[in-house]
C-alpha cells in the first residue's frame, strides 16, 4: 500500500507545480500585455 500511496503524493505535488507554473506564466503574460499597451498609448501620446 505504501508504494500506491507514494505516486499519488507526487503526482499531487507535481499537479501542484504545474499550477504555481501556470500562475506565473499568467503573470508574465499579463505584465507584458500591459507593457506593451503602455508602449503603444505612449507612443500615440508622444505622437500627438
Amino acid at each position: 500500500m505504501s508504494k500506491k500511496t507514494t505516486p499519488k503524493k507526487t503526482s499531487k505535488k507535481s499537479t501542484r507545480e504545474i499550477e504555481n507554473g501556470a500562475i506565473i506564466l499568467l503573470i508574465l503574460m499579463i505584465s507584458i500585455i500591459s507593457a506593451i499597451i503602455g508602449g503603444y498609448i505612449g507612443y500615440f501620446l508622444k505622437l500627438s
